[in-house]
């Protein structure tokens, strides 16, 4: 007998903002972008291995906790970063299978 499986993607996307004058401020480089992420979405250190990551995608930084530049589909708390600055959107990823 075979078992199928199906994977569920949930992510969910909140939007974020703060009253700081200098955070409106382009976000030039993945330091500073990783920075605004954990401020903003109060990201915490995660107990497993690895280091936070920060990938430019066209207008906005990719920020999350892993152990390489692969940016993660499933199971991550992350983070959107405007290069402009304008907009910091928090990011909740959760998959579930479904047997």
């Amino acid at each position: 007998m075979m078992k199928s499986f199906a994977c569920a993607l949930g992510i969910v996307l909140v939007a974020a903002s703060s009253v700081a004058a200098d955070d409106n401020a382009p976000v030039k480089d993945a330091n500073v972008a990783i920075e605004k992420a954990r401020h903003v979405c109060a990201l915490k250190q995660p107990p497993t291995e690895g280091q936070w990551q920060a990938v430019l995608v066209k207008d906005s930084w990719h920020v999350w906790f892993g152990v390489n530049q692969v940016e993660p589909v499933c199971s991550f708390d992350g983070a959107y970063v405007r290069t402009d600055g304008s907009y910091t959107g928090c990011v909740i990823s959760v998959c579930e299978k479904h047997r």
